[in-house]
């Protein structure tokens, strides 16, 4: 009975965050895309966001690799 319980008590902690979480991912959605997205400027655009993002990490793990090589040479 108290495992009964226990299953039914987390379903119920999982069904309210999950509630919660989607209200929160309705209020961060955007309502309408910026006008200057529609007009053609594709830098707002999620997806070219995440490759200037991709384009930034990749960068920066370049120059970490870079500053790791210097240092390993000058010891």
């Amino acid at each position: 009975m108290r495992a009964l319980l226990s299953i039914a008590t987390l379903l119920l902690v999982v069904l309210i965050v999950m509630k919660l979480s989607a209200t929160q991912l309705q209020a961060l959605a955007p309502a309408a895309w910026p006008a200057s997205a529609a007009a053609g400027a594709t830098d707002s655009l999620p997806a070219n966001a995440a490759q200037q993002a991709a384009g930034r990490l990749q960068e920066a793990l370049q120059q970490g690799a870079a500053r790791q090589a210097e240092a390993a040479a000058s010891q």
